[in-house]
């Protein structure tokens, strides 16, 4: 009975996170190629190098597809009373999470093992190939007095949609965006257009508009080199190596060592999102209907996926340990978790 019910639930949950994560990928896919038409290459060469990433967006994509299945699949099982037969059977809720645990944790090894072996061939083929980057993404850099974070850049020196962060000499702080900006490769120099800023002081909030602001930051032009040597690029045995000895040639090494923690603890995040996800359904069942359920749950996972991004910039930028850093929101889905998990119980 015992082996049936693991295998049931392994199922049910193993396909509704496929499903999840087959119409996020072609989803994902699809915007990213629609989003790169904006350059000068073809359409074939931009869908070429879209589908080449595409096991590092199955890697990203993965955690917050396996809640959702979880989610899906768990509260499947309860519409059809199956979960309770298997509470009346004795199966305690954490019973019931073990075989949705070993699911989520072997799709996700087997998504780092995926990127581990596209990382290997990439670096391998180059070190034939050198060919650089045309366009770079998701760009964090620090000045002596602010954050700069920039979606989009290319080789023109072309940037779109920026955002800075500032802490100014009267202890004021600062947040400009803008859609558009450039670097001058001759003055070295970052150039924001337009930009709208909200400057908060302690007494009161002034907004400005279309105000252009110039500032210097290095590392630009090694965003432009062979994008295997990137941390998300590397392996894991190539990011231990740069972690432990310090030293990258070309970026900061606190980025290799967020991508390096990231990458061991991913395991972690997806079993606690798809514990959070499981509790969900099981930890509200006598007062929440269960589409209030699974639309709370939904909500909880996109803040939560979203929330888990920021954790690297911010070692990276305040130069904390990631190693501990990045197990903050680990630790907070887990809570909230034990606290449905009381509830059901």
């Amino acid at each position: 009975m015992t082996k049936r019910m693991d295998l049931h639930l392994g199922l049910q949950t193993l396909v509704s996170i496929l499903t999840v994560l087959a119409v996020l990928t072609l989803v994902t896919v699809a915007f990213q190629i629609v989003e790169d038409l904006d350059t000068n290459q073809s359409f074939l060469s931009v869908a070429l190098v879209v589908l080449r990433d595409v096991p590092f967006s199955l890697y990203n994509l993965v955690p917050f597809c396996i809640f959702l299945g979880s989610l899906i699949g768990i509260g499947n099982l309860n519409a059809t009373a199956e979960l309770t037969i298997y509470r009346i059977a004795g199966a305690s809720p954490l019973r019931i999470f073990l075989p949705i645990a070993i699911v989520a944790m072997t799709l996700t090894i087997a998504a780092i093992g995926l990127v581990e072996w596209v990382s290997n061939q990439q670096a391998d083929s180059s070190q034939t190939n050198k060919a650089a980057p045309t366009q770079v993404r998701d760009i964090w850099l620090r000045t002596s007095d602010s954050i700069l974070f920039i979606e989009r850049a290319n080789q023109d020196g072309d940037l779109a949609d920026i955002v800075r962060l500032e802490k100014r000499t009267d202890g004021r702080s600062a947040i400009s965006t803008a859609q558009h900006g450039s670097y001058s490769w001759v003055e070295d120099n970052y150039q924001i257009h337009a930009a709208s800023t909200a400057l908060f002081g302690k007494e009161e909030t002034q907004i400005s508009t279309n105000n252009d602001q110039t500032l210097k930051s290095p590392g630009f032009s090694s965003l432009f080199v062979d994008t295997s040597t990137r941390p998300e690029k590397l392996s894991l045995m190539s990011l231990n190596t740069v972690v432990r000895d310090g030293n990258t040639g070309q970026s900061n090494v606190k980025e290799h060592e967020v991508e390096y923690w990231e990458r061991l603890y991913r395991p972690l995040v997806s079993a606690a999102l798809a514990f959070v996800g499981m509790m969900s359904v099981m930890g509200l069942a006598r007062e929440v209907s269960l589409g209030a359920r699974l639309g709370g749950g939904l909500l909880f996972g996109l803040g939560f996926y979203y929330i888990e991004q920021l954790f690297g910039p911010i070692a990276i930028v305040y130069d904390l340990d990631a190693q501990f850093v990045l197990l903050t929101p680990i630790a907070l889905a887990l809570g909230l978790g034990y606290v449905l998990l009381k509830r059901a119980m």
